[in-house]
């Protein structure tokens, strides 16, 4: 699987978490969990991906 191929299912992953906790006031329940830290321990290699997401992403569908 390449780097992008991870990248993106971990994105897929933390999406749905996002979606599962939409209704929580806490905004560390966000970032505070497995599926964000798969992303963030992809290291410096998965930036070229996090600056294509942010580039190509609406807010509104990415963020339930």
């Amino acid at each position: 699987m390449s780097l992008e191929d991870v990248f993106f299912e971990k994105m897929r992953e933390w999406k749905l978490h996002c979606k599962s906790i939409s209704y929580s006031y806490n905004p560390r329940d966000y970032i505070d969990c497995h599926e964000y830290a798969g992303i963030v321990k992809l290291g410096k290699r998965a930036l070229p991906f996090i600056r294509m997401t942010y580039s190509s992403f609406d807010e509104i569908a990415f963020f339930p």
